[in-house]
């Protein structure tokens, strides 16, 4: 049988145990301070999320848009200071930003909502060419609407200010350390392992006796599935993949597949993971109030 890739579509953040390994070499104090004592893949089921060992110590998507934000706000610092009338970015604290697809769809409520097309605003689904999606209007942010209108010499002094945003600068913050190509290596390994081929087999075993056809080269997809369409046939189709995920524990035991996996590589690198998260927490402390401090004193930043 040959071994089957999931392809990773959306990743993100926070969520509920599975397996865990002790980190003897983590003192107590690094224990509380970090709340990493123990290496686990977090679900949270509700929100359909899900987050990979290694990824915990990261900037996910939802983070880095508060990054963004703060960011840009220092840009738009600079250069208003210069003359030029350069707009920010709000945090959109956007759906697709936190919830995770990477087993494709696996929570009801999505299901019902959305079918196979992972969770984002209307305006997304709009934007995204998604057949079926609601018909709104979308004016557009303050920076999409005014920013496109600035001149080549104005870009340039834009340009010339992103210095001054560098400790909002979530590749500065959490830059790839050899710990990436690793946790990457190992989850691939994990979700080709006779393991994963168990649940694999599982799964298909319920989608054939509700009569749907898997895909093999989508696992977690079935035949006839379409990221791209909404529609009452692609949510039925849909609700019945979800209930045979939840039935065979299919999100689960993959996901407690790869944090045993990645167990190893959060092991090895952990006092640099621990350092970056620190990072990570101690920017976005920063950037929470330099947004407000901005919102404060523009009402319409939005």
């Amino acid at each position: 049988m040959q071994p089957k890739f999931h392809k990773r579509l959306v990743m993100t953040i926070v969520m509920t145990s599975l397996a865990s390994i002790a980190l003897s070499s983590c003192s107590a104090h690094d224990s509380n301070a970090d709340g990493q004592n123990s290496v686990e893949t977090r679900l949270d089921k509700k929100l359909g999320i899900i987050h990979f060992p290694v990824e915990q110590f990261s900037v996910s998507a939802d983070e880095d848009d508060t990054l963004t934000s703060a960011y840009t706000i220092k840009v738009a610092e600079c250069a208003n200071e210069q003359g030029v009338r350069f707009y920010p970015s709000a945090p959109t604290h956007d759906i697709a930003n936190i919830t995770s697809n990477y087993f494709g769809v696996w929570v009801k409520e999505y299901a019902e909502k959305y079918g196979f097309v992972g969770a984002q605003s209307d305006a997304d689904l709009v934007a995204n060419g998604i057949k079926g999606a609601p018909h709104v209007t979308h004016r557009g942010t303050l920076a999409s609407r005014n920013n496109g209108k600035l001149t080549d010499e104005e870009w340039n002094v834009v340009d010339a200010c992103h210095a001054h945003a560098k400790a909002f600068d979530s590749r500065t913050i959490a830059p790839n350390g050899p710990w990436a190509k690793a946790a990457n290596a190992a989850t691939n390994s994990a979700l080709a392992s006779e393991a994963a081929e168990k649940v694999e087999s599982s799964y298909d075993a319920c989608l054939k006796a509700a009569d749907l056809e898997p895909d093999p080269g989508n696992p977690g997809f079935v035949r006839g599935s379409d990221v791209n369409v909404i529609s009452p046939q692609q949510i039925a189709l849909a609700l019945k993949v979800v209930s045979c995920k939840t039935q065979v524990h299919y999100v689960e035991s993959l996901s407690e597949l790869v944090a045993d996996a990645q167990a190893p590589t959060v092991a090895k690198y952990h006092k640099e993971l621990v350092a970056q998260r620190r990072r990570i927490d101690a920017a976005l402390v920063k950037a929470k109030n330099v947004i407000a401090d901005y919102q404060r004193d523009h009402p319409d930043f939005k």
